[in-house]
């Protein structure tokens, strides 16, 4: 985890105001990120890297969100996208459940179609089998790149490598 004591860019919580420069270079050249979890901060800091002045923007203290509840895990292994078949028979019983992680307004069900129908041509065996491939490419190089970049900022000492990473 990355806190606010080792963030090589200024962090400002969503309920304090913060002021970005009257200068138009200045305010060409500066980017807020909002959420200060693993991805935000990766972003921010290749922000950074590339010269922009950087505010990265979190509601709780850094990487305390999605960041915290995965234990550190990056999951090399996953090579299949939550869109599959599977989830079509669960779509029922998440959108009468009233807590339920899916709810869908009635009313906006035609604007949802083409999305929907997008959605099930790419369940079909040949466009999902694409995104596995591309999947399995992208996490193949994941912990490798994760490494790099902890080595870049001096991190290594304090990342654990366990199982087959």
């Amino acid at each position: 985890m990355i806190t606010s004591s080792s963030n090589p860019f200024p962090t400002t919580n969503s309920s304090s105001n913060s002021v970005i420069g009257n200068n138009a270079n200045t305010f060409a050249n500066t980017v807020a990120v909002v959420g200060g979890g693993i991805i935000g901060t990766c972003i921010a800091l290749q922000l950074q890297k590339s010269g922009k002045q950087v505010t990265l923007i979190e509601r709780d203290k850094d990487c305390n969100g999605a960041s915290s509840g995965n234990a550190g895990h990056i999951a090399t292994e996953q090579v299949h996208p939550v869109a599959s078949l599977g989830i079509l028979k669960q779509i029922p019983s998440m959108l009468f459940d009233p807590l339920g992680a899916l709810r869908i307004d009635y009313r906006y069900l035609p604007q949802l179609m083409p999305w929907f129908v997008k959605l099930l041509l790419a369940l079909l065996p040949k466009p999902y089998q694409h995104s596995c491939s591309a999947l399995q490419v992208i996490n193949g190089q994941a912990l490798a790149e994760w490494q790099g970049l902890l080595a870049e900022e001096n991190h290594h000492r304090t990342r654990e490598i366990r199982g087959d990473g």
